[in-house]
């Protein structure tokens, strides 16, 4: 007997990170990527348009999603039917208005979403642009986000820490969190995790696919307790349910509430205060205006009344000639204060209008010239001077004049050459001593150092102040010995780039030896009391110093992913030496501490930077680890399964959290010796590192235009 194939609804998101190997005449053109999953209108999608100057180009993490619905083969396991996204790489056409996309075609390349139709999927693939006659090819990488909406006529209902799973509602796992299947017409608004109009659009049945009608397949089946989504090995997914005491969580959310609220009253009167200030500046400005005018008119008349007295020419007037000289003297020496005043004013008012201008428009990109400060002056920077402008060309460093306005090399023997290379040497020790030899150094200066060495870096390569620079040259790693061949501006541009790269890693080492303690005592105190979590203050003053330092979303993207990959690497090498923690219950508490870190941490970031991030991104292990702990074990010993809902974890740390798991009130079996054994025989053949690298800092490029 047959069995019937039940519809899936699955939502697909396509994550952009990068384009690599662009061909080189695309560089500096406008580009954008154009998505298509049908022949529908509202299957066409487009990125957003970018430029870039280099074979590598930066997206930034956009992100496009579409929902799809499938049927799998009960047989062969096959989705059906054949589903896929169709990407074209194009150039924008000039002179269109603002946000228009019309472009011509470069590259096409293909991408099959039957094959990444796995719940919570998160997998990074290089689609491959081509054209056979040619061979030209460019490769852009994208993340896949796979997760499932509906089986047949069952939701999939996110599960909660009060939820136990039982044989009428299965559990099955997307990513990090829990998920049971439950049927629509039990589905209500109470227990649904989502906004009205997609809980009455889910509630209905399926939306409208974005398919062509021909492609649909079959009718759709009746509700099947068999589905073959939920096979045996993914129904067995259970979680056990935590004591039921939500005090923690409810004390939680009246303090997040009450935070809400005292933030709201701040910004109120911050905007009052600044609405004070504008109407008392705007009055000022009228006064000086009016007092201006009376003091015209008044030197006006005392011209007149100085020029009838000295054609009378009276004795007895010669005291009050004296008197009418003196006090134009007076009014002309307060017209000048006056118009002065006005003309700084006048001059501020500009500056903050430019200022708003800049917000408005974002950082600019990698491939702008620099038009703005390198960096404010700030007091650790001792006598190091920054240029008033990136376009100065007379830009100073400490008190002798730079010669970086030479267009060409100087030869070495000559006096000038020498005093340009004691300034670049000046400026090189006393970036060393305040940023990499200086111990002492908080996270906020290093910020700043970091912020001054790469501008003056970006403006120095990019030739903004019309100076000669070898840029191949400059993409190349060179020797001692290579790097004395070259000029003293080239030569001091390839050590600049070193020092960058080490005050980055000198500001992310400052930053984890705070991160080291905090994280430490979130995670031992996790045993001993439910709420007690804690943003780490090194996080909220390192975010809020990154705001407003001139660096682009590519540098400070980079900052952020380093300390969130060194939480999740910490928190994880914490968890494995305190094996006394590995309970169920325990499981639960760290899965709400982590929660909480992601909230407060995407909150902090949204209000302080300019970047799309998000911390989920970077704590997958810490988060397989939590989830482990309060699994059902016994779906262990598939080696199937296993890889699908541990995809970050290897089977040598999953064996070792086995070994030293204990029963407990909430979770009170212990693990079958049976699926032990199975896991540890696998551990054996297949191995792998128990612990993470937690110091390890990805390079970052200074010399691919993200800057």
């Amino acid at each position: 007997m047959s069995r019937k194939k039940e519809k899936v609804k699955i939502e697909f998101t396509i994550v952009f990170q990068q384009l690599r190997e662009l061909p080189k005449y695309t560089l500096g053109a406008n580009l954008y990527i154009e998505c298509k999953r049908g022949k529908k209108p509202k299957s066409l999608k487009t990125s957003k348009t970018f430029t870039t100057r280099d074979p590598t180009a930066n997206l930034n993490g956009e992100r496009l999603t579409w929902e799809v619905s499938m049927f799998q083969n009960p047989k062969t396991k096959a989705w059906e039917p054949k589903k896929k996204i169709v990407f074209t790489l194009k150039e924008q056409h000039p002179g269109l208005k603002n946000g228009e996309k019309k472009g011509s075609e470069l590259f096409a390349a293909t991408l099959q979403l039957t094959e990444y139709a796995s719940p919570g999927l998160i997998k990074t693939e290089i689609v491959k642009f081509g054209t056979p006659k040619d061979k030209i090819k460019a490769n852009l990488v994208i993340k896949i986000e796979a997760k499932f909406l509906k089986v047949g006529d069952q939701q999939l209902v996110k599960a909660g820490s009060d939820v136990v799973a039982s044989a009428s509602n299965p559990v099955i796992q997307q990513g990090s969190d829990m998920y049971e299947l439950k049927p629509a017409n039990d589905v209500t608004e109470s227990n649904l995790s989502m906004s009205d109009d997609e809980s009455a659009d889910r509630a209905s049945g399926f939306p409208e696919d974005d398919e062509d009608s021909e492609e649909e397949p079959p009718p759709k089946p009746r509700p099947s307790a068999s589905a073959p989504l939920n096979n045996n090995k993914t129904r067995s997914v259970t979680m056990h349910s935590p004591p039921e005491d939500n005090s923690a969580e409810i004390a939680a959310l009246q303090q997040e509430v009450e935070d809400l609220r005292r933030d709201k009253d701040r910004a109120q009167k911050k905007a009052d205060k600044l609405q004070s200030e504008l109407a008392d500046a705007r009055e000022q400005i009228e006064e000086l205006s009016e007092e201006l005018e009376t003091l015209q008119s008044s030197n006006g008349n005392n011209s007149k009344i100085s020029k009838s007295t000295t054609l009378q020419g009276s004795p007895d007037d010669s005291s009050e000639l004296k008197d009418l000289r003196q006090d134009k003297s007076r009014l002309e020496k307060k017209l000048e204060k006056i118009q002065a005043e006005l003309n700084e004013t006048k001059a501020q008012n500009q500056q903050l209008l430019q200022t708003l201008k800049e917000g408005q428009e974002g950082r600019k990109s990698s491939e702008d010239t620099p038009k703005r400060p390198l960096l404010r002056p700030f007091s650790i920077a001792g006598n190091l001077r920054t240029p008033s402008n990136a376009n100065d060309k007379n830009a100073s460093g400490g008190s002798t004049p730079s010669s970086f306005s030479e267009p060409a090399p100087m030869s070495n023997g000559s006096e000038k050459s020498e005093r340009t290379e004691e300034i670049f040497e000046t400026i090189l020790k006393a970036i060393n001593n305040n940023t990499i030899s200086n111990t002492e150094a908080e996270a906020d200066e290093l910020v700043q150092w970091l912020a001054f060495t790469i501008n003056l870096f970006k403006v120095l390569r990019h030739g903004t102040l019309n100076i000669a620079v070898d840029k191949k040259l400059l993409k190349k790693t060179l020797k001692s010995k290579d790097l004395s061949q070259l000029d003293t501006l080239n030569r001091f541009l390839h050590n600049l780039k070193s020092l960058c790269f080490e005050v980055y890693c000198a500001l992310l080492h400052s930053i984890y030896k705070h991160l080291e303690t905090s994280l430490y005592n979130n995670l031992e105190s996790l045993s001993r009391s439910k709420d007690v979590f804690e943003l780490p203050p090194i996080l909220v003053t390192t975010i809020k110093s990154l705001n407003g330092t001139g660096m682009s979303s590519y540098v400070t993207e980079a900052v952020i992913s380093q300390i969130f990959e060194y939480i999740d690497s910490q928190l994880f090498n914490t968890l494995l030496k305190k094996t006394n923690m590995y309970k169920c219950g325990f499981g639960f508490k760290l899965k709400m501490m982590i929660s909480k870190l992601e909230a407060a941490s995407n909150k902090c970031i949204k209000q302080h930077l300019d970047i799309n991030f998000q911390c989920s991104d970077h704590l997958y292990f810490i988060k397989e680890a939590a989830n482990l702990l309060v699994m059902d074990k016994t779906i262990m010993s598939d080696s199937d399964v296993r890889n699908q809902m541990f995809s970050h974890l290897n089977i040598n740390q999953i064996a070792y959290f086995l070994k030293y798991f204990e029963p407990d009130e909430v979770a009170p079996d212990a693990i079958p010796n049976s699926v032990k054994k199975a896991v540890n025989d696998d551990a054996k053949r297949q191995g792998g590192t128990m612990q993470m690298d937690h110091l390890h800092i990805e390079q970052i490029n200074l010399v691919a235009n993200l800057l």
